[in-house]
């Protein structure tokens, strides 16, 4: 069959050379097998939308990524901020300005967690 061709080529290209470029080099053989890479030369072409699903699909991950670090990174803004509530009307006014620098870094973060996270398809 066919796919099995191709499976047998792929193993002999990969078996030959790692470092080779395999899309490339299945389709140099063209001039070898035209008949059988004739029955498998739709493969070689993507449609748009699989073409879309392919760069989509690592931005998606990326996205989500960002989406659960900056929760964390929420999450222990929170708490800081509850702590460093309770802890400023104990320390004295040099630690207070300490915890209020520590709490714009942390604000700064998500700020810069934000902007990370908001990119269209078209930057890619």
């Amino acid at each position: 069959s066919h796919h099995r061709f191709l499976w047998q080529q792929i193993v002999n290209i990969l078996d030959a050379n790692s470092s080779t470029e395999l899309i490339s080099t299945l389709q140099d053989k063209y001039l070898e097998f035209p008949e059988q890479m004739e029955m498998i030369s739709h493969l070689f072409h993507i449609s748009e939308k699989a073409q879309q699903e392919i760069i989509r699909t690592p931005i998606q991950i990326l996205r989500a990524t960002l989406s659960m670090e900056r929760v964390l990174h929420e999450n222990a803004t929170a708490i800081f901020m509850n702590f460093g509530s309770k802890l400023i009307q104990k320390l004295s006014q040099k630690n207070t300005n300490l915890i209020i620098k520590l709490l714009s870094l942390k604000i700064k973060q998500l700020k810069k967690l934000d902007k990370q996270r908001c990119f269209n398809v078209g930057e890619f």
